[in-house]
């Protein structure tokens, strides 16, 4: 039974999504820079055969500008698609995108990215809600630890940071290589 339940809500959430994609026509590739979700894990969200956490519904669905519990719904009142494409509009500049051009220049990845790379040095190993903060403060954005932490994770695995371990695995410490 809770099995079936589970079933249903993917496949209810799997095909709001999916309208809403195809009313906006919005990429895939656009979907995962706007809101750092892999295009992997979206695709598969969408075509009902993956489960979705509650921050990815709540990012999707702010992206979308709808409330997250619509998605879960059987049929929802969605905005129609002029007001869809304004909200993602507006939600793209809220996080400080600009939707027209240059998309990938502006995605969480790029601007954490960016940020490391065009400071000089760390005077010591930070950690990643220390950057987190650093980031928004001087790009006016609102990235959550998490979201920080993957890219920081990314950029170790490119050789532009090293991992500095700590007492608290949960809590590792980032230095530029």
């Amino acid at each position: 039974m809770k099995k079936e339940r589970q079933s249903q809500l993917i496949a209810r959430v799997a095909k709001n999504l999916s309208k809403l994609k195809s009313n906006t026509h919005i990429s895939y590739e656009k979907m995962h820079l706007a809101t750092d979700i892999s295009v992997t894990h979206i695709r598969n969200v969408l075509n009902g055969e993956a489960n979705i956490t509650l921050t990815h519904l709540e990012d999707l669905a702010n992206l979308f500008g709808v409330e997250a519990y619509s998605l879960l719904l059987d049929i929802p009142k969605f905005p129609k698609r002029e007001s869809l494409k304004e909200n993602i509009t507006n939600y793209l500049s809220s996080k400080g995108y600009n939707s027209t051009y240059n998309f990938k220049k502006l995605g969480p990845s790029y601007i954490v990215s960016d940020y490391i790379e065009n400071m000089e040095t760390f005077p010591k190993p930070i950690e990643a809600s220390q950057i987190k903060d650093l980031v928004n403060d001087e790009k006016g954005t609102n990235y959550k630890t998490n979201d920080v932490s993957r890219i920081l994770n990314k950029l170790v695995d490119e050789g532009i940071l090293k991992l500095i371990p700590t007492n608290n695995k949960r809590k590792p410490k980032y230095l530029k290589s």
